[in-house]
């Protein structure tokens, strides 16, 4: 709530924190744009929100999507800097649900290569933080797309992109 703001580049903003199960107390169809960046993984009923989303966002309008596609490791076992119940979401249900919830993707964008990051870190390089570097993650993404997993066992099935950015408008 600290970053809320009463305006985003001179056009009014109104932010509304959802209750418990995800549900926002505005009228269907009453929102133009819904971002979910990495966010989504974090919380137990993603089927709820991405229905609640729906709901809010009038025909035509967009939705903005990134997220992890991989599982990230046992959540029965201890996993150094996740939370407990973190755990990416399986590309294939996610595609499924929002097609079922009624939304038409427009775009899919592999994203978040994990060797890149190790290597530029070894160098002193900043992932993410240079346009030529985002530019090769998005590279090497879209090249290893074929072997994108939801469970990564093995060195060869790290070689794919961990995230997936998507542009859906409902119908």
């Amino acid at each position: 709530e600290q970053f809320w703001t009463s305006s985003i580049g001179g056009r009014p903003a109104l932010y509304s924190k959802p209750k418990l199960r995800g549900e926002i107390d505005l009228p269907d169809s009453s929102v133009d744009l819904a971002v979910a960046i990495s966010v989504l993984h974090h919380i137990p009923n993603v089927s709820d929100v991405l229905r609640e989303l729906h709901r809010l966002l009038a025909p035509g309008r967009v939705l903005l999507l990134r997220e992890p596609i991989v599982s990230m490791g046992d959540w029965r076992k201890a996993r150094p800097g996740l939370t407990k119940n973190e755990r990416g979401i399986p590309l294939a249900w996610l595609m499924t649900t929002l097609a079922a919830m009624g939304f038409r993707v427009e775009r899919v964008t592999f994203c978040n290569f994990p060797p890149l990051p190790v290597l530029l870190h070894r160098v002193g390089v900043l992932p993410y933080q240079h346009r030529l570097t985002t530019y090769a993650d998005l590279a090497a993404s879209f090249l290893t797309r074929w072997n994108a997993r939801y469970d990564r066992v093995g060195l060869l099935r790290k070689f794919a992109p961990a995230a997936v950015a998507i542009v859906a408008k409902t119908a």
